[in-house]
């Protein structure tokens, strides 16, 4: 799949993770932003909607188009969280939970960078749980194969026919 590339430099990009239903940030460099901020979503679903909520509790709600939307400054304030749901009348809707971004106001202007400052730990605990279904899995190929083995000969004494 071809990645977009957005051309402005104030620009928060998100990678969707479809098996996961969840998206993180891919440029991890604070952004100094001014009037408004592009939030782009690689591989979000058709139709998606961004829904945005800052630290006062209001929502914002935006749709993609070619993958992404522009959110005014003055609505960035604080821990800013971001869902994509994709809505279609169920109630089983599409959901993203994303990686939430913080703002910062730094000499007049507004500094926005990821929150999620300890995402390589996450993803290191994360390879360990992995590895640790691997070596379960393992252990019950091992005991399935055992207990073949004894329908096997358990079977072998009885004749069927």
């Amino acid at each position: 799949m071809e990645r977009k590339k957005v051309n402005e430099s104030k620009c928060i990009e998100y990678t969707c993770l479809k098996n996961i239903r969840k998206s993180f940030i891919l440029t991890r460099k604070p952004e100094s932003v001014e009037k408004e901020l592009i939030f782009s979503f690689w591989g979000a679903p058709s139709g998606a909607t961004a829904i945005f909520e800052n630290a006062k509790g209001d929502s914002l709600y935006r749709l993609l188009f070619d993958e992404t939307c522009v959110i005014p400054v003055e609505f960035l304030i604080g821990e800013i969280k971001v869902t994509l749901a994709v809505f279609h009348g169920k109630a089983d809707a599409e959901k993203y939970n994303c990686e939430p971004i913080c703002t910062e106001c730094v000499n007049g202007g507004l500094l926005v960078y990821p929150n999620w400052l300890d995402l390589p730990m996450q993803i290191i605990e994360i390879y360990g749980a992995i590895q640790a279904v691997k070596d379960d899995i393992d252990k019950l190929s091992g005991k399935y194969e055992e207990l073949g083995g004894k329908v096997e000969r358990l079977l072998d004494g009885y004749d069927f026919d």
